[in-house]
């Protein structure tokens, strides 16, 4: 499927960004890493996951996912190897608060993501990872689309870069296992001095836009 698929608010979008001041990175290319794991790294996750009991994971209400925060030292490397085929090569490293997310809609919730930029103490980088999907459900950064196939991942500024997922139904019976990861630049990189009050009228504008609803109250550990 296409790429960058531009949204409806994309040139509106555009005029916003460029009336502010520049937010550093949030011209970071978005990047899609294919074949993160092999057959035994898949069964080793769902094994984990399988395995977990219910009142160690968390149900995240407004998102319509469950969360496991479980530790999956055995892929962790691999991981590592799949950043090392890119251009952040030696910059970034895997942070150990990556989590399993599975999205289903049998959780009695909407599955949706709004607007937001992640809220971190520096600049880090996401690593979405698409472990399996029984749906296509778009990714979108600055306003533009992306869709993964299982087994790749979508790579972007999560601190910098305004992102959520299209407004899709989730099909009852549908699932979408993904693991959320972050890297960390080895040398450190701040944030910029006011990026949060920018960045909060993008992702309002882009909230309202949309008809999503917007809290970055629910993005705070």
């Amino acid at each position: 499927m296409e790429q960058a698929i531009k949204g409806r608010a994309y040139e509106e979008y555009q005029k916003l960004v460029n009336s502010q001041e520049k937010v550093s990175n949030q011209d970071f290319e978005v990047m899609i890493v294919d074949d993160i794991f092999d057959e035994k790294d898949i069964a080793y996750i769902y094994d984990i996951v399988n395995n977990t009991p219910e009142d160690k994971t968390k149900l995240q209400k407004w998102a319509g996912h469950r969360a496991w925060h479980v530790k999956l030292p055995e892929i962790e490397d691999k991981i590592n190897k799949a950043v090392e085929k890119t251009s952040l090569a030696g910059k970034v490293r895997l942070v150990g608060d990556y989590s399993f997310a599975r999205y289903d809609p049998a959780y009695g919730y909407e599955c949706k993501l709004f607007p937001h930029c992640d809220m971190r103490e520096e600049q880090r980088i996401t690593f979405d990872i698409q472990v399996h999907a029984d749906q296509e459900w778009g990714l979108v950064v600055e306003d533009k689309s992306y869709f993964l196939k299982d087994n790749q991942a979508l790579v972007f500024a999560g601190t910098q870069q305004t992102h959520w997922r299209e407004i899709t139904k989730i099909l009852p019976g549908n699932k979408i296992d993904m693991i959320f990861c972050h890297l960390e630049y080895i040398d450190p990189v701040p944030l910029d001095k006011d990026q949060d009050m920018i960045l909060s009228e993008r992702t309002r504008f882009l909230s309202e836009f949309y008809n999503l609803e917007s809290n970055e109250e629910l993005y705070k550990d």
